[in-house]
């Protein structure tokens, strides 16, 4: 790829995005899909969706996030539609897709 577009200038690491609040681990909840963990959800999903009563303030990861990620994803799976390595679910409301650290992400279409 460097003889077309030259030496990478810039990055934006799984690390960064979880520092700057783009990503939320959730690999301590041990969802899978298609053998792989679900190990990342966009802060837009886990406020919008798993967390909503907090909003964008912070990231609550109690017991009771842990378990509605985990009935959202079960939920969800029912819906799987696989596209080559990603996973479109609930009729393409949200996706999983591969992630750079052997899992997936869960989000919505617009956060890609």
């Amino acid at each position: 790829m460097t003889e077309y577009f030259g030496e990478v200038i810039s990055t934006y690491t799984d690390a960064d995005a979880q520092a700057d609040g783009v990503l939320i681990n959730t690999g301590d909840y041990f969802v899978e899909a298609n053998g792989r963990p679900v190990n990342r959800v966009t802060a837009s999903v886990w406020h919008e969706v798993i967390d909503p009563e907090k909003g964008c303030a912070s990231v609550t990861r109690t017991k009771e996030t842990g378990d509605r990620f985990i009935a959202l994803m079960d939920r969800l799976m029912a819906t799987a539609k696989a596209d080559r390595d990603w996973l479109i679910l609930d009729g393409g409301r949200f996706w999983l897709i591969p992630n750079e650290v052997n899992g997936y992400t869960l989000m919505y279409p617009s956060d890609y």
